[in-house]
């Protein structure tokens, strides 16, 4: 992987939602796909839900794009309730899984990237978290999925699942990734572009315009950008 462009890479950063990536992977390490995630704690979620009822049975694969699609706090809590050792387990293992990945920089206090004392990251470290996560087809194949409709065991309640990325479908080449939004980490977005098989992870933090910027980013990248393989060596 290399470096385009840096600016504040190592700064300490409130992630919000890009919290998620994390939670999505270590959920996918521990919980077979075949998981059946019920929850009696979800309506005890605070910010952005997807209005999940105690008792409702999902599909672990329609969790996940419940997750990362409509970035539902509730999801993550339920998600958390269904793993191996509960809440305090995931979080630990979230830890365990940056220290792993060389994310030297970052703390996670919580499953879903509500502010909290501490919880914190860094351009550079959820650089690295994307490019490992982008690389799981499952956790690809989500990202990059605009809108969808999953449903309860029992087909009685649906729930309409829309792309918090709204570049997603509109600028060419975005393949999604996971957006943030609190009130003190700001606007935060984290995107993975791909044209013409050159691809580009971009990390913004702390933006007040975190779409238009990024777009900006991405038109100066491609017509600024000139695109050379390394030398061979023998």
């Amino acid at each position: 992987m290399a470096t385009i462009y840096l600016k504040n890479p190592d700064e300490k950063m409130r992630p919000a939602s890009t919290t998620k990536i994390m939670t999505a992977l270590v959920a996918m390490e521990s919980l077979k796909p075949d998981t059946i995630v019920t929850s009696s704690k979800t309506t005890e979620a605070i910010g952005k839900t997807i209005k999940l009822k105690s008792g409702e049975k999902i599909g672990f694969d329609d969790m996940l794009y419940a997750l990362l699609l409509e970035s539902g706090n509730d999801v993550a809590f339920a998600l958390a309730e269904n793993y191996a050792g509960g809440y305090a387990k995931m979080v630990e293992n979230m830890n365990l899984k940056a220290k792993t990945l060389g994310m030297e920089n970052t703390l996670f206090k919580n499953v879903s990237g509500l502010d909290q004392y501490q919880h914190e990251t860094t351009a550079h470290d959820m650089a690295i978290l994307a490019t490992v996560a982008i690389k799981i087809p499952l956790f690809a194949e989500i990202v990059n999925t605009k809108q969808k409709e999953i449903k309860t065991l029992d087909g009685n309640t649906s729930h309409q699942l829309k792309n918090t990325n709204e570049l997603l479908g509109v600028v060419e080449g975005v393949k999604g990734i996971k957006t943030g939004l609190t009130d003190l980490a700001g606007q935060n977005l984290i995107t993975l572009v791909d044209r013409s098989g050159h691809r580009v992870i971009i990390g913004l933090f702390g933006s007040q315009n975190r779409f238009g910027e990024t777009k900006k980013l991405i038109d100066w990248i491609f017509s600024n950008h000139n695109w050379e393989s390394p030398p061979l060596t023998h």
